[in-house]
């Protein structure tokens, strides 16, 4: 049987089309929502006032300066000190510890779902895994022995388990299934403790020599940032130090001794196997195995120290905390070159993206 060229083609037009509705078909559709693509910023606020939450486009050229009260007007607001935010596939938790609650909200629209406020004393920051999410609570900033873990349903968004850690406690980080916990608050604290969720008990406990300010994991090492006082000073003077821990043996080792005996290097964080980190208001970088200080600093900025601090898709975050007006961020690229100021609410202290 013969195919004249007119039903070839048209034959050949109706498997083109259905081919390309077949591959629309298995696309993933885009998450909805003004919030979709960018990154949120906490603000503390003042101590009598309440905390917000801003939004920044990615593109950088959009902002709220409160998106909560821009898609909420007629809900409660965020309460005091807003602390952090943590999210899951669909949502996004708010966490106030002034107030003693955690706000849901669509991570998308940040339309209003519920809140989370029992068995919360100074919560401080979150992780979801498996469904669960894992919040660190500070209690009475006492000595640490009542520090604490909740473990929340997050479908009925109750409090259904309460894990007392044992010292004090701060950020928490989830990798590989299990969720390392600073062991330390406002540098008071030399541990990192490993939560495993099947069976909500430490597992693991990491000692740093010196008193921990902040760490980040990557090719199965922990990296902290901590500083130690200087014998045979009086008054003591500190020194910072870059520690790696081994997480398969648990091996310690100390990979930088900073040379500036008075300084403090804080907020460390890496970034495509370059260690971020500050020092007043220098930011500085190095690569991942090295095991030497930097010559100089990447850039330094103007104004208050750094409340928040971020590295995040070739981009360096820097939140500029005052708490008496509107704060601003800065944006830099990781070559140093400033790219956007934009002013936020009062207190920034962190960057969530979304």
């Amino acid at each position: 049987m013969k195919i004249n060229k007119l039903s070839l083609l048209a034959l050949l037009g109706v498997f083109i089309l259905n081919s390309c509705s077949n591959d629309d078909d298995n696309l993933e559709p885009l998450p909805e929502g003004d919030y979709t693509d960018g990154f949120f910023v906490t603000n503390e606020g003042m101590f009598e006032g309440r905390g917000t939450v801003s939004f920044i486009s990615d593109d950088l050229q959009t902002s709220d300066i409160d998106v909560y009260s821009t898609v909420n007007p007629s809900e409660s607001d965020l309460g005091q000190f807003v602390q952090s935010i943590f999210f899951d596939e669909d949502n996004a938790y708010v966490i106030s510890n002034g107030s003693n609650y955690i706000t849901v909200v669509d991570r998308y629209t940040f339309e209003y779902i519920g809140v989370i406020d029992s068995e919360l004393s100074i919560p401080r920051y979150g992780e979801v895994v498996n469904g669960k999410a894992y919040v660190t609570n500070q209690g009475d900033f006492s000595t640490g022995a009542d520090d604490y873990v909740v473990v929340i349903d997050l479908e009925t968004l109750t409090v259904e388990n309460t894990l007392i850690i044992g010292n004090k406690i701060d950020k928490l980080e989830e990798e590989d299934g299990l969720i390392y916990i600073q062991g330390s608050a406002f540098n008071d604290g030399n541990s990192i403790n490993v939560l495993d969720p099947t069976s909500n008990s430490i597992t693991t406990t990491y000692t740093t020599e010196g008193s921990l300010n902040s760490f980040d994991i990557e090719d199965g090492f922990i990296y902290a940032l901590t500083r130690k006082d200087v014998e045979g000073t009086d008054p003591l003077e500190k020194v910072a130090y870059l520690e790696k821990i081994d997480l398969a043996t648990g091996n310690r080792s100390t990979q930088i001794v900073f040379s500036q005996a008075t300084s403090v290097a804080k907020n460390l964080t890496i970034e495509d196997d370059t260690i971020y980190y500050m020092i007043g208001t220098s930011v500085y970088k190095i690569a991942l195995s090295t095991s030497e200080e930097p010559l100089q600093d990447l850039l330094t900025f103007s104004g208050n120290l750094a409340y928040g601090f971020d590295v995040e898709d070739d981009r360096i975050f820097i939140a500029q905390g005052t708490f008496d007006s509107d704060s601003f961020v800065e944006i830099y690229s990781t070559n140093g070159s400033l790219l956007k100021n934009i002013t936020v609410g009062l207190g920034p202290n962190g960057f969530y993206f979304n």
